[in-house]
């Protein structure tokens, strides 16, 4: 028996769609899915989820993402208008809530001919191409060896026309002859070609005595390796934390998680990114250390990496709950700022949307905030 899948997610833009599938326990592959430009399809056993769209997509400027546990989609709106809802279902599915629309059965089937038709024409289309390419690639190889042939015809009959000449001028009988093989006389005329071996012979040489023991570099080693302590202290006292100092008490990361986040008070960033990384390498399941250093990245003007550190901070605010929901709306609205900083404006504004998406009243309440400790 089939299990319709329930967990869905969906948001819009007047231009895209952006669509989250969640299937839990099963590994997915692209072969589950079916997108067409009318209808969403996956199935992948015990699991079936099948979607008519409300309206047409562009399936060509539509991409799909698999992840572990859940499928993501950017569809493409084929004409720029708000969608009043995603779609409808089939009838046939099972364990469907009475609110879930459904589309007729007639309307079914004809929305799925028109896709087996035009995969059956793509299909014909492509047999056709391929039997043109082996067709075209044998009438270039008959048209080579016909010239071959050619080539060697006018060569022997050049060489019969050159003996009867001869054999006209000394007045002696016709002598028929065979004509050579045209590759015996190509090896010939190249092995008369090459020159002659050259004779061998012997010449003397005396090394000069190495008059340095060591190289030049070898000499400074101790000068290198004092400079580089020196430059190694410098930028501990500028930056004012390193891991080699910390005690057995301090190697916690609740410590230095406290610690990133006074030194982001205290306006240290070099510091602050120095702590949340050593806290990372200790463990990597906080989300407040990855959202930490994004906050101190942002500060340094590193956005490609608060983007980054953004993006690992919401995966690991799973599950989405009310304890955590000011921090993802922090999340997204840093990534989107972080993105038009990049100069992805249209992408960093959608990411700002949906931090509005979660909670308008508390974004509101917040931002002020956010931008100050930013």
């Amino acid at each position: 028996m089939s299990i319709f899948v329930k967990k869905i997610d969906w948001s819009q833009t007047q231009a895209e769609i952006l669509l989250k599938i969640s299937i839990t326990g099963k590994k997915i592959s692209i072969d589950d899915v079916v997108l067409d430009d009318k209808f969403l399809k996956i199935s992948v056993h015990p699991y079936f989820y099948e979607l008519f769209f409300e309206h047409p997509i562009c399936v060509e400027q539509s991409s799909c993402k698999i992840l572990e546990s859940n499928i993501k989609f950017r569809l493409k709106k084929e004409a720029e208008e708000w969608w009043s809802s995603l779609g409808k279902t089939a009838k046939s599915a099972t364990n469907l809530s009475s609110n879930d629309a459904t589309i007729p059965n007639e309307r079914k089937r004809e929305i799925l001919g028109e896709y087996e038709k035009r995969v059956q024409e793509r299909h014909t289309l492509k047999h056709k191409e391929t039997s043109n390419l082996k067709r075209n690639v044998i009438e270039r190889e008959i048209e080579r060896e016909s010239r071959i042939r050619q080539r060697i015809d006018e060569t022997e009959s050049a060489l019969n026309t050159i003996q009867l000449s001869k054999s006209e001028d000394s007045d002696e009988p016709i002598e028929r002859t065979s004509v050579p093989d045209l590759r015996q006389i190509s090896k010939q005329s190249v092995r008369h070609d090459l020159p002659p071996i050259r004779s061998c012979g012997k010449i003397n040489v005396n090394l000069s005595s190495r008059e340095f023991v060591t190289p030049i570099r070898e000499s400074r080693l101790h000068a290198e390796r004092e400079w580089c302590a020196k430059q190694h202290e410098i930028m501990v006292n500028r930056i004012g934390f390193s891991d080699e100092d910390l005690n057995s008490d301090e190697r916690d990361v609740f410590w230095v998680l406290k610690k990133g986040h006074d030194f982001l008070e205290k306006k240290n960033y070099l510091a602050a990114v120095s702590a949340f990384t050593f806290g990372l390498r200790m463990s990597n399941n906080l989300p407040e250390l990855f959202f930490g250093r994004a906050r101190a990245q942002y500060a340094l003007h590193n956005y490609k990496r608060c983007a980054e550190d953004c993006s690992d901070a919401l995966e690991k605010y799973k599950p989405a709950v009310q304890e955590n929901l000011l921090s993802r709306i922090h999340s997204f609205w840093l990534r989107g700022k972080s993105l038009i900083a990049l100069g992805l404006k249209e992408h960093g504004e959608r990411e700002i949307q949906m931090a509005v998406q979660l909670d308008p009243s508390k974004f509101e309440e917040n931002e002020s905030r956010f931008m100050v400790d930013t």
